[in-house]
């Protein structure tokens, strides 16, 4: 967002807490019971897509002199009594796992980048929220 924000026109996101299934079904029972879930290895992996109409904000991804990455993902307004509901993911650290894929259309350039996030023990908890306006509350 903002009058210098780089379109993003595409976004992928996948989440993988890798539930060791097996230790939550050792009780015997049909079900798991609450707290039963043991978490492995957190993997969080995707991609975005960027639109560049200028080559000096191309030039400034690709100098990384601008290393911030904001996604906001809100739904439409809907209803007499305008509601929307908005999700905020805050990651760890993004690597960039292959070199970017550009190509050029009718003077505008779109460059995907593949990512991984990376979180270390010191790094702040991961978290994704919804927020309903409506209601006026934040589900984590």
């Amino acid at each position: 967002t903002g009058p210098a924000a780089t379109p993003l026109v595409a976004f992928s996101l996948s989440i993988n807490n890798n539930v060791l299934f097996d230790d939550a079904f050792l009780s015997g029972a049909a079900t798991p019971v609450a707290g039963g879930f043991i978490a492995g290895s957190l993997e969080i992996k995707g991609s975005y897509t960027l639109q560049f109409t200028d080559v000096v904000e191309l030039g400034k991804y690709q100098a990384d002199t601008k290393n911030a990455m904001i996604v906001t993902m809100t739904g439409a307004v809907a209803g007499v009594v305008p509601t929307m509901e908005q999700i905020t993911f805050k990651l760890g650290k993004l690597v960039l796992t292959k070199a970017p894929m550009e190509y050029n259309l009718d003077g505008i350039t779109y460059l995907k980048q593949d990512f991984t996030v990376q979180h270390d023990a010191t790094d702040l908890a991961i978290s994704a929220v919804v927020t309903n306006s409506y209601a006026g509350t934040n589900y984590q």
